[in-house]
């Protein structure tokens, strides 16, 4: 028999760094991937984080290179060449952009993003950023209360946010309200996020907040995303969905199915499934 200890992270540990004061500066992304959505017929925009392991007393500037697949067209996205962190601090930022020119659905596309590294920067990962085009949703839509049932069980075949399998209410909150209530900024009039306990029957204190997006009737896992849990000292994500996403339909915000990778990196040893969750509006 394998015994497995799930254990709560905290998120304020001190920052592990590089070298705080002095060599080479080791510089990260926050995230492996970032969405950016664009509304159909309009434009969307995301932020990119920089983690970097030393500071210094000025700005400083680092350069980017980009590699876009050869169909997607110019229009889709706009990169910076080059961003900054500012004085004294061990973390920059920038702002990626794109519209939508022909008014019409394209497939998701991935651009690869890297730092360039140099005698006094090392780079320890690059950035994919997923393009996509996205459908409007009603203002006020897919909000409020919803009964979340398991469809495909979790890893260890736990329910994911469920404490007793009997399904359990989540809060759906949008652009509007998620500050006020959970202490995120959405990125767009079309993601959603609910505040939950990630393998609640194990009753630890994990509550955190998870974001998806509603595109063009599918419901998509934002990212990977981080459920303050560890596995044995490894922390567990979870991410986008690999076999399919969820499902919605447009102007029934009744119901709809999420689907995600659960344990993307298999911390736990169990495999990384696709989990389905059945939501139904209270």
């Amino acid at each position: 028999m394998n015994c497995v200890a799930f254990t709560a992270c905290d998120s304020d540990k001190d920052r592990i760094l590089f070298d705080p004061d002095n060599g080479q500066t080791l510089l990260s992304f926050e995230k492996s991937t970032v969405e950016l959505a664009i509304l159909i017929n309009d434009s969307g925009s995301a932020e990119v984080v920089v983690n970097s392991s030393t500071r210094a007393p000025e700005d400083r500037t680092f350069n980017l290179s980009v590699a876009a697949p050869v169909g997607l067209g110019a229009d889709y996205y706009n990169i910076p060449s080059s961003f900054t962190i500012p004085a004294n601090a061990y973390q920059g930022s920038f702002t990626i952009s794109g519209i939508d020119p022909l008014g019409e659905q394209i497939p998701t596309e991935e651009v690869l993003v890297s730092i360039e590294a140099s005698e006094e920067v090392a780079v320890s990962s690059s950035l994919i950023i997923k393009v996509f085009i996205t459908c409007p949703v009603e203002a006020g839509a897919f909000t409020g209360d919803y009964l979340v049932e398991q469809v495909t069980p979790t890893i260890f075949g736990l329910d994911t946010f469920d404490p007793d399998g009997g399904g359990v209410v989540l809060t759906l909150y949008d652009q509007s309200t998620s500050e006020a209530a959970l202490g995120i900024t959405l990125g767009g009039p079309n993601q959603r996020a609910f505040e939950a306990f990630y393998v609640a029957s194990v009753g630890l204190d994990n509550l955190t907040s998870y974001v998806m997006d509603f595109v063009c009737e599918e419901v998509i896992f934002a990212d990977e995303q981080f459920t303050f849990t560890a596995c044995g000292g490894n922390s567990i994500f979870l991410g986008p969905g690999v076999g399919g996403n969820g499902m919605y339909i447009s102007g029934d915000d009744s119901s709809f199915t999420l689907t995600f990778q659960d344990d993307i990196t298999d911390s736990c040893g169990e495999g990384s499934p696709d989990v389905t969750l059945q939501w139904t509006k209270q």
